[in-house]
C-alpha cells in the first residue's frame, strides 16, 4: 500500500486475540488486504468484503463552484472517490 500507513494496533490486537494468529502476522495479513483492495480500486474493480461491504470507485462529474474568500467562479474537475456500500448483515448489526 503507498503512503507507508500503518496498520491499527488495536484491529491487530483483536484480531489476534480472536484467531490464536501472531499479531505480527495479522498486521501483515491487513496491511495486505488493504493493499488488495487499493490495486483493484485503481484497476477500475469493486472489492466485496464479507460482512463488511462493497468498496467501489463512484465517479463525480465536474461542476462549478466559488470560491468562499473572493466569491469567483471557479471550475471544480471531475473527479473518483471510494465508497463503501455496507453490507445488509453490517446495516442490520448497527440497526439492533
Amino acid at each position: 500500500m503507498s503512503g507507508g500507513r500503518q496498520v491499527n494496533p488495536e484491529m491487530v490486537e483483536s484480531i489476534a486475540r480472536q484467531t490464536g494468529i501472531e499479531a505480527d502476522k495479522v498486521g501483515a495479513v491487513v496491511a495486505a488486504l488493504a493493499a488488495f483492495v487499493q490495486t483493484k480500486l485503481v484497476q477500475g474493480e469493486a472489492v466485496v468484503i464479507p460482512g463488511v461491504g462493497k468498496v467501489a470507485i463512484e465517479e463525480l462529474e465536474g461542476s462549478e463552484g466559488r470560491n468562499p474568500a473572493t466569491g469567483a467562479v471557479i471550475r471544480i474537475p471531475a473527479f473518483k472517490r471510494p465508497v463503501l456500500l455496507a453490507a445488509k448483515s453490517l446495516k442490520d448489526a448497527i440497526n439492533k
